[in-house]
């Protein structure tokens, strides 16, 4: 049985400081790869470093919305070159983020579509957040064509609106929302959804599942989750490792990753 964290900012702290003993926590509960996003520009050093420390574990970049207010024109304009040079698996985190009110959604979106675009020039899938914004962003997948998939990752739509994105050649993550039984339409979606579109992921350091003890979600979450997808399907848990993990190792082109 193997595991994959479709989602994870290992290289953040206090993550990073303790990779090794994390990452053989987690070996012992069959988790084997991690996909590593990337937020800022500032942080493209920092972690294309730490991913290339360990072979486990796989790199995207992207600029993501939350941080809006630090992106500058030039730091857009300089993810083709880090792209190139640094072979991520794909575009990411990238989005649109209609919760936080003070984030320029204009803004936001000129930046979802730059990304979109630089995804279909290296023919890399996109790892997306959304929150309270997938119609814009099923709207804007289908505006701008993007056929390279990816990931939306913390799902938290409707069972319409992950439909559509399956349709967009999209898988949807789960994580630590689905944990709390009051997340019902988290739940239901993850419970309803065919398996072959599903992928587990911690966002850790962020996202504790429910009754994680400590200050910081850790990647041995990732146990916690898997666990409650396992009650609330229908398939056995063999058949739900090997599945969630082939649908990840499919959308970052990985097939044959051991």
């Amino acid at each position: 049985m193997e595991l994959f964290d479709s989602h994870i900012h290992f290289d953040y702290s206090p993550l990073a400081e303790h990779a090794g003993e994390l990452i053989h926590e987690c070996k012992k509960q069959h988790i084997q790869h991690w996909l590593v996003p990337g937020t800022t520009f500032e942080r493209f050093p920092t972690i294309t470093a730490f991913v290339r420390q360990h072979p486990e574990m796989y790199l995207a970049l992207g600029l993501h919305p939350y941080y809006l207010k630090e992106h500058q024109p030039s730091h857009l304009a300089a993810l083709p070159a880090w792209v190139e040079r640094e072979k991520p698996i794909a575009i990411g985190e990238i989005g649109l983020d209609y919760y936080l009110e003070d984030l320029d959604r204009d803004e936001q979106q000129r930046l979802f579509e730059a990304q979109l675009n630089i995804a279909t020039e290296f023919q890399l899938p996109a790892v997306v957040h959304v929150r309270r914004a997938h119609d814009p962003v099923i709207q804007t997948l289908r505006k701008l064509k993007f056929k390279q998939g990816g990931i939306v990752h913390a799902y938290a739509g409707s069972l319409e609106q992950a439909r559509q994105l399956i349709d967009l050649g999209f898988c949807l993550g789960f994580g630590g929302a689905m944990t709390y039984d009051g997340s019902r339409r988290i739940r239901q979606a993850a419970a309803e959804l065919p398996l072959e579109t599903i992928v587990l992921e911690t966002d850790a350091p962020d996202m504790k599942p429910a009754d994680w003890p400590g200050e910081h979600n850790l990647p041995t979450s990732l146990a916690k989750g898997f666990a409650t997808l396992c009650e609330l399907r229908k398939e056995t848990p063999e058949q739900i490792a090997a599945q969630t993990t082939a649908n990840a190792k499919r959308v970052f082109r990985l097939e044959s990753c051991q």
